[in-house]
């Protein structure tokens, strides 16, 4: 990235000069690279994480910091300074939690997108349906 600053994408929630924007041109700057050469993709519909994983951006820019859990490169904090982590801080793939766990099944989930006031019709039918979580 810092040899070509122009062959990454970022994408981010917020608009160009906002928080997504300003943190990743912040952590950028903080290593070197010519922050003017950063193409920066505002997308506020949500597409965010799909525009990274089929790979038509390479940077997805997040309040990371708000979470509370650091990033795997990092993130930058209240005060702005840049925290940088080399290491795997968390356990990942054979070593997750996850992967000790005797699975043989997946749940029946259903995701159900509603608005205050709604009667609960469509709630109470996918409950009929014996689904095992209900988002």
């Amino acid at each position: 990235m810092k040899k070509d600053p122009s062959s990454i994408t970022v994408i981010g929630s917020s608009s160009p000069g906002s928080m997504d924007h300003l943190q990743f041109v912040r952590f950028a700057k903080a290593y070197g690279v010519d922050i003017t050469k950063i193409k920066y993709v505002s997308e506020q519909d949500g597409g965010e994480l799909t525009a990274l994983l089929n790979g038509n951006v390479d940077v997805f820019s997040t309040g990371v910091a708000d979470k509370g859990k650091a990033g795997f490169l990092g993130f930058i904090d209240a005060n702005h300074e840049v925290i940088y982590y080399r290491d795997v801080t968390r356990l990942h793939t054979t070593e997750s939690e996850f992967s000790k766990m005797k699975i043989n099944t997946l749940p029946n989930v259903e995701i159900v997108y509603s608005y205050a006031g709604a009667d609960g019709d469509l709630i109470n039918y996918i409950v009929s349906l014996n689904c095992t979580v209900l988002m």
